[in-house]
């Protein structure tokens, strides 16, 4: 089949994204007409809320299982997950021979989370466990980063979060194994490309996914930290390092200096004493490999007028130091620097949500 844009205004900013070369639409459409309405087609008529046919509504459903997004876009929640419940009634899907299935329940739990109909949403949830785990981690590679990202949006969402807290459920079941080096690696690398493009939500969709595949959880939730102050959304920036700070035992050695400049970071915007914290600061950097470049000064910027001159430029100083670029007795120029001890690690206190 030759490669097919959609064309339509319901999905704009996807148009390029939606590429159907390595389908086969024979069997799945029934028409009279001399030419078969192709796969982009069908589901733009269906984000364009056409009537469609018991075998398009079938298309549409086995095409939205692989991209999900097109249904965030939409926001068409509600009607999406009847076309995930219809298709799961289907014999193949139910046979789930090529382990589709998964993906089906995958996209319905989220709908019916988006569109707030928590009716069956437990029942969903059962069958979504008891299905991933008769997979046994038996997902073939072509569909490992399919249903990555149906389990990365689910994780991302705040319903999700107050689904947890209804129900006491435990973790989200995974279907795909976690990522490589190599490969935790390169997403890193894509949502930092991203965040500096200023395309947040993309980056913070892979940073998401990195944490779901326990990638470098307590350094991705810094970089999550970042995003969300760049966002202007301060709250979620520190509930982000809380749970940064929580990891710092498993943390990288020079992501823990990190944690503690926006933990230091907050507390001036909360006009809060930080003192005890330059202490810690003083400690991790002491240890070797614990500086490494960082790429902050405009998010310093951003904050200059909640900070003020003196935190702002102390700051600008203090990621200088964490990035390698001056030693960390650059500092002793700022009295609060100076005269600081270093504080032994077993005496670091805990921090949560700014304090």
């Amino acid at each position: 089949m030759t490669p097919v844009r959609i064309r339509s205004d319901h999905l704009k900013g996807l148009g390029d994204e939606l590429l159907f070369d390595d389908r086969n639409a024979e069997g799945l459409i029934a028409s009279e007409k001399s030419a078969m309405p192709l796969y982009a087609d069908v589901v733009e008529r269906w984000a364009g809320d056409d009537k469609l046919t018991i075998q398009e509504e079938r298309v549409a459903a086995s095409v939205l299982i692989f991209y999900p997004r097109y249904i965030y876009k939409s926001m068409r929640y509600g009607e999406a997950a009847l076309l995930f419940e219809k298709a799961l009634l289907a014999p193949d899907v139910e046979r789930d021979k090529d382990l589709q299935k998964g993906l089906y329940l995958y996209c319905l739990f989220f709908c019916r989370l988006k569109a707030g109909e928590n009716g069956e949403i437990l029942s969903i949830y059962d069958r979504l466990v008891k299905t991933i785990h008769d997979y046994n981690t038996g997902i073939p590679e072509s569909l490992k980063a399919d249903y990555q990202d149906i389990a990365a949006m689910v994780l991302g969402s705040d319903e999700y979060r107050n689904f947890i807290k209804i129900y006491g459920v435990r973790d989200l079941p995974m279907a795909a194994p976690l990522v490589t080096e190599s490969e935790g690696s390169d997403l890193r690398y894509k949502a930092y490309d991203l965040f500096l493009k200023k395309k947040y939500d993309e980056a913070m969709e892979i940073y998401r996914k990195l944490t779901l595949f326990g990638y470098e959880p307590a350094g991705i939730f810094t970089h999550m930290a970042r995003v969300e102050l760049a966002k202007n959304n301060v709250p979620e920036a520190s509930r982000q390092v809380v749970k940064a700070w929580g990891l710092r035992g498993s943390a990288n050695t020079y992501e823990v200096p990190r944690i503690l400049f926006f933990i230091i970071f907050l507390n001036m915007l909360k006009k809060d004493s930080y003192a005890i914290w330059i202490g810690c600061l003083k400690q991790a950097l002491s240890r070797n490999g614990s500086t490494n470049s960082w790429e902050l000064c405009h998010i310093i910027g951003q904050y200059s007028d909640r900070l003020g001159e003196e935190n702002s430029a102390f700051l600008g100083d203090l990621l200088s130091v964490l990035s390698g670029w001056k030693s960390p007795e650059y500092l002793n120029k700022y009295e609060i620097w100076d005269e600081a001890d270093a504080l032994p690690g077993d005496k670091w206190p805990e921090f949560s949500d700014g304090k």
